[in-house]
């Protein structure tokens, strides 16, 4: 459902489109300064009506951006202010840039704090890829821009350093919101007003800083304005009522947004051997400075794979576990039984001992779930569960066929006397009444025990009562 922002929304834009164009056709005065701040300031706006309106579930990511907004806007009153009062006491181009970089922080942190809610797991390897291309890109804007221009002498560091700084910044945010935006969200304009917003950014930053950032003209005026349109991008997103949902899970996880973060963080990474091979000369004067970000870049590669291996590791543990447990009880599954029954089969045979299978089966079950509900059925279950899995040996198996259908692996027998007295011994679980909901429950069983001598895992596997009952020693407890 990807729309059209709404009235609210547009309004903002509007706002800063037509107060950023009627600014650039002033002189510099105090009157284009003011209508300069106003975008910023109604982005901010924006920002704090969302959250009073909508009441976001987590507030302090918008408000990090509504704090970036106003410390941009700070920046561009300071630098406007310095050139208008021609560097008069209190205004600094250094305490500008300061504003400017500082705003950064902020914007990461937002984006960082819709992501958290968002994403299944956290996911470090998300800003380590961020890092890895924002390092890469701005040892290609220092090499090819700013070391010429310092070496030169054409350009001051205050007026300089600050500025390349700014694209790989816009590349972090960039690259998170990229991962907020997954599956669904992928049609939600907050995300794609968010996304235009730092896109404009990082595009007028990385202009800025290549073409020895150019102040007057036509390209100066368009800067200006993209600017202005990517602070009114941020409070667009926030005035738009679906900014709500911006942290609720994804319902739909497609892969091909971390392919496209991952091949550009490849890239990154080429990004000291694309200048050894391209521009030798550029980098014979900075050599040390792209020996020490290509390590820093090896570093970052490399603890971001072992996260995701890591990760990927852990991954498939919790499949493998799901595939094999009841996900009520915590107790073994079907699946989980024959796998734990086979090998208990071989170890009895090697060590010439012998083993058992346990049925149990709740008498009166459905009475329980009739009368207080299946939820507190479940919770008779699950105590059941824990129960008898008190009552057995660590490397034995308990597991739960479903319904109110329990097995145990009973292992290291002498015989089928011995699995009868042990069957009995984990029978007794249900002597003491169960309690549940504030009720005392008496809760009863059938007990079927299969000797090994006449166990067959087919016969566990089709798990028929009929065909179970054929072969085991049945009682009642």
């Amino acid at each position: 459902m990807r729309r059209w922002p709404g009235g609210p929304a547009t309004a903002v834009l509007m706002v800063a489109l037509i107060c950023g164009i009627a600014s650039e056709q002033l002189d510099l005065n105090w009157t284009a300064v003011a209508l300069y701040q106003g975008p910023s300031i109604v982005a901010a706006l924006a920002v704090v009506i969302g959250l009073r309106v909508f009441r976001p579930p987590a507030r302090w990511p918008w408000i990090m951006f509504a704090a970036g907004i106003l410390l941009s806007a700070v920046g561009d009153f300071l630098w406007s202010a310095t050139e208008l009062v021609q560097h008069a006491p209190g205004y600094t181009s250094e305490v500008a840039s300061a504003a400017y970089l500082l705003s950064y922080p902020c914007y990461g942190l937002g984006a960082l704090g819709l992501l958290g809610g968002r994403a299944i797991r956290r996911d470090a390897t998300v800003l380590l890829d961020a890092v890895v291309i924002a390092t890469g890109s701005w040892l290609v804007l220092w090499v090819g821009w700013v070391h010429p221009q310092l070496r030169h002498g054409a350009l001051g560091f205050w007026d300089l350093v600050p500025s390349v700084l700014y694209p790989p910044l816009d590349l972090i945010v960039i690259v998170v919101i990229w991962r907020l935006g997954r599956g669904d969200l992928r049609r939600s304009a907050p995300w794609l007003l968010l996304m235009g917003a730092f896109t404009l950014m990082f595009l007028a930053d990385t202009l800025y800083s290549a073409l020895k950032m150019p102040d007057d003209g036509l390209l100066g005026g368009a800067l200006n304005v993209s600017w202005l349109l990517g602070y009114a991008g941020m409070g667009a997103a926030a005035v738009h009522p679906a900014m709500r949902y911006l942290r609720s899970p994804p319902d739909d996880l497609r892969p091909g947004s971390d392919r496209v973060r991952v091949a550009v963080a490849g890239l990154a990474l080429l990004a000291p051997l694309f200048l050894l091979l391209v521009a030798p000369r550029a980098v014979a004067g900075v050599s040390e400075v792209v020996a020490i970000t290509g390590l820093v870049l090896v570093v970052a590669a490399a603890v971001r794979f072992q996260l995701a291996a890591e990760r990927n590791r852990k991954t498939e543990t919790a499949l493998a576990h799901r595939a094999s447990h009841d996900p009520l009880t915590g107790l073994s599954n079907r699946a989980g039984l024959l796998d734990h029954l086979s090998l208990a089969t071989l170890r009895a045979a090697r060590s010439r001992r012998s083993c058992a299978v346990v049925f149990l089966d709740l008498d009166d079950f459905k009475m329980v779930n009739d009368s207080l509900g299946h939820g507190h059925g479940d919770e008779l279950l699950q105590a059941v569960g824990e129960r008898l899995r008190s009552a057995t040996r660590e490397h034995e198996c308990v597991a739960r066929l479903g319904g109110d259908e329990f097995v145990v692996v009973l292992e290291d027998l002498s015989g089928s006397d011995d699995a009868i007295l042990a069957a009995e011994r984990v029978a007794e679980v249900f002597i003491p009444s169960f309690h549940v909901a504030g009720t005392e429950i008496n809760v009863s069983a059938s007990i079927g025990v299969v000797p090994q001598a006449e166990l067959h895992v087919d016969t566990v596997a089709r798990g028929s009562r009929q065909e179970i009952q054929k072969s085991a020693v049945v009682f009642q407890l």
